[in-house]
């Protein structure tokens, strides 16, 4: 009876991305972070099985509307040809969001023609796992701005007692980084790639106050 049990675990484990797959997760494929995958605690495997015409050659990850802790941090990216074997084309770890609903975006170094793509993706510690969508793109979406030119951020926050400063910070993990994100994200509706001819904006000054209004920017060129 022991030697039996011995044996259903080591079974189990050699299967385990077989038995604990789940495939083409709605949550995951529906373009909206708001609805999400939640996993369970440890490896998720997750599989994904749509009409893949062409290779993929980059992909994004966006964080849920929850707690941290639920983010992804850790996975490896795999394809198969045959749905038998698997090879390993792409692995990331020690990933953070700086934000709820965040993308990041990672590229495939040597994409191919593979019919499906398995996730073995985890949080960075015991919490189970939380993904607000994954997206595949069969072409490199951030080609051409490896060398653009994030500015400084100034960021304080005048009112960190209220109830707002609270919200914003539920929302928002790493203000440095969220402004940064989003000035890339501008540049990239405005221009073709980082190499264009475009404003050089050194600093951003970003600031939290409590007052009467809504949210609002303004900003000056820098002196000459």
């Amino acid at each position: 009876m022991k030697l039996a049990s011995s044996l259903f675990s080591f079974i189990c484990l050699f299967s385990a991305c077989q038995q604990k797959s789940i495939v083409n997760v709605p949550e995951l494929l529906d373009n909206d972070p708001v609805t999400f995958y939640q996993g369970v605690s440890g490896v998720n495997y997750l599989t994904f099985e749509q009409d893949f015409k062409e290779p993929v050659q980059s992909y994004t990850i966006y964080s849920s509307g929850n707690n941290p802790v639920n983010d992804p941090a850790e996975w490896t990216l795999k394809g198969t040809y045959d749905g038998k074997k698997w090879i390993t084309i792409d692995q990331q770890s020690d990933q953070q969001f700086c934000s709820r609903f965040q993308e990041k975006v990672y590229t495939i170094q040597a994409p191919s023609n593979y019919t499906k793509y398995l996730f073995e993706i985890k949080t960075a510690g015991t919490d189970s796992l939380i993904i607000g969508d994954i997206v595949f793109y069969n072409n490199n979406i951030v080609a051409g701005w490896d060398t653009f030119r994030y500015p400084a951020i100034d960021f304080t926050d005048h009112a960190p007692e209220t109830t707002g400063s609270s919200i914003y910070r539920d929302l928002v993990q790493n203000p440095d980084e969220y402004v940064q994100y989003h000035a890339r994200k501008v540049a990239e509706i405005l221009f073709y790639t980082a190499q264009d001819t475009m404003n050089n904006v050194e600093t951003i000054q970003y600031t939290l106050r409590d007052y009467e209004g809504i949210s609002a920017k303004s900003g000056n060129p820098p002196p000459l």
